[in-house]
């Protein structure tokens, strides 16, 4: 009722059938590394034998082609070219909400809710430019200490600094092994003092709804209160608190599916 409300019934019916359906395996083209679709493309096919197409309308954006079923299938992780940086697996749509930030060359980036980093590292590939000289400026935040580290370990790969990051943690209950303690030393517990960012982007906590081709077992799990009450009011306590970042001028974007 709520998609309908929103969406309109024709529309409604088309989501329904999308998250039905298995979704495709997307890529991310690394454009710190690869100058274009073409070239990934090619390198794709010669170096690890998988075949995709571009999505036309979404710069950077690769579909993997079905694999034959007499063909061994390759995994994401094994293959060489993502090794290499090249590329990252990340779906059409959180590529969408990176793209709706518009950040250039030079800005500087709140990822409020960072999760695993994919949205970080697509940001860091938008304002690290390799042409302008110009370098921006990432803040990566999550409450879990995990996902930091998971965004902290990938950046060598991506081809980023790690002093073009600054990872932020706002939950220190998590236990941390001690022999990493040293190495992820340098994430910080809260917001650097008067922080003012160019662009704020809240991916935050939702029903998942628009993932549940993903995530097929989430529809029995969403629950109307969850969904009308409690997520809008987490939300709307994430937004109040990420706001506060964005300077004059500057870009607030959030995520969501249901407004």
């Amino acid at each position: 009722k709520l998609m309908v409300a929103q969406y309109g019934i024709a529309e409604s019916k088309l989501i329904a059938e999308k998250a039905n359906l298995p979704g495709p395996v997307t890529l991310r083209r690394n454009s710190l590394k690869m100058a274009s679709d073409e070239e990934l493309i090619e390198l794709l096919i010669n170096v690890d034998d998988v075949i995709c197409d571009s999505v036309n309308h979404v710069s950077g954006c690769l579909r993997v082609a079905p694999q034959s079923d007499d063909k061994k299938k390759k995994s994401i992780w094994s293959m060489q070219t993502w090794k290499d940086g090249l590329f990252e697996v990340q779906d059409m749509g959180s590529q969408l909400i990176v793209k709706a930030t518009c950040a250039i060359p030079g800005e500087s980036v709140v990822d409020y809710c960072t999760g695993n980093g994919g949205k970080a590292l697509a940001l860091g590939s938008m304002i690290m430019s390799n042409d302008s000289g110009k370098s921006g400026h990432i803040y990566a935040h999550d409450i879990s200490l995990m996902r930091v580290k998971q965004l902290l370990g990938s950046l060598e790969r991506a081809g980023l600094e790690e002093s073009s990051i600054t990872a932020i943690c706002s939950d220190s209950s998590e236990d941390d092994e001690a022999g990493e303690q040293q190495q992820y030393s340098k994430i910080l517990n809260e917001f650097p003092s008067n922080l003012q960012a160019d662009v704020v982007l809240v991916d935050a906590p939702c029903s998942s709804t628009g993932v549940l081709r993903r995530r097929p077992s989430q529809r029995w799990l969403i629950e109307k209160d969850e969904v009308i009450v409690g997520l809008p009011k987490l939300q709307m306590e994430i937004l109040k608190s990420a706001s506060k970042f964005v300077k004059k001028g500057g870009r607030l974007v959030l995520c969501d599916v249901f407004n």
